[in-house]
């Protein structure tokens, strides 16, 4: 939030109440800093997909799951059809978020006239959607970037135009639920390599408390949710 906005927002308050709100904020701002001080955040993780897929034992499901996939395409055929041509759809890098419409993520990553957010100093723009196979860090609707190197109480919202609610929303990840279902159903293993190679990516790209994916902690727990969904 700009300073200007904060100024406008103290404006309306009662007299009575400034005081404890700027005492609130500030201990707020004290904690944060406090915070992005003495964190250190982990080295990079490397993964091979593959292996991960071993690990999570993907490729071993219990034998109880073995008829599963033909007995739900028999009961539920067309929920059984729609959930795969969703997944994949997910493997190409093709999404729905937020009403947007099918968006080809790889696609999005060459466009030209991508921004980062107002007020933000950091890489490229150009440069954070090449960093990653999906871009996490932009509400791809506007084309504009979040610096990943942010602390995650520093991330800035509310600039007209721009909604952090589309970053927020592709890094839930409820897509990888629908590979996870994809793979139940059919057991074909270009499902189970989708979930795990976009996971790896995900954590890359999101090293913990830093950028726009972890500065609110709803969409923190409702990721967490879904990554084990899709892995049970």
């Amino acid at each position: 939030m700009r300073i200007r906005e904060r100024l406008s927002r103290l404006a309306r308050l009662s007299p009575a109440t400034i005081p404890r709100v700027v005492v609130n904020r500030l201990a707020a701002s004290a904690r944060s800093a406090k915070e992005r001080f003495f964190y250190r955040p982990e080295g990079p993780r490397r993964s091979a997909p593959a292996r991960s897929i071993r690990r999570l034992g993907i490729l071993h499901a219990d034998a109880r799951a073995a008829g599963f996939g033909g007995r739900f395409r028999q009961q539920f055929p067309e929920d059984a059809e729609q959930i795969l041509a969703e997944a994949d759809r997910a493997t190409r890098l093709v999404v729905d978020v937020l009403g947007s419409g099918p968006v080809d993520l790889e696609a999005f990553r060459q466009r030209s006239d991508l921004r980062l957010y107002p007020g933000t100093t950091g890489a490229a723009p150009s440069e954070i959607a090449l960093a990653s196979r999906i871009p996490w860090h932009f509400d791809f609707k506007a084309g504009v970037a979040w610096p990943p190197a942010t602390f995650f109480s520093d991330v800035a919202w509310g600039a007209a135009g721009v909604d952090i609610k589309v970053p927020w929303e592709l890094s839930r990840c409820q897509h990888f639920v629908t590979l996870g279902q994809a793979y139940a159903i059919t057991r074909d293993e270009r499902f189970a390599r989708a979930f795990s190679e976009q996971l790896e990516d995900w954590i890359r790209a999101n090293p913990p408390k830093y950028g726009v994916n972890w500065a609110c902690a709803m969409d923190v727990a409702l990721r967490a949710a879904n990554w084990l969904f899709a892995w049970d």
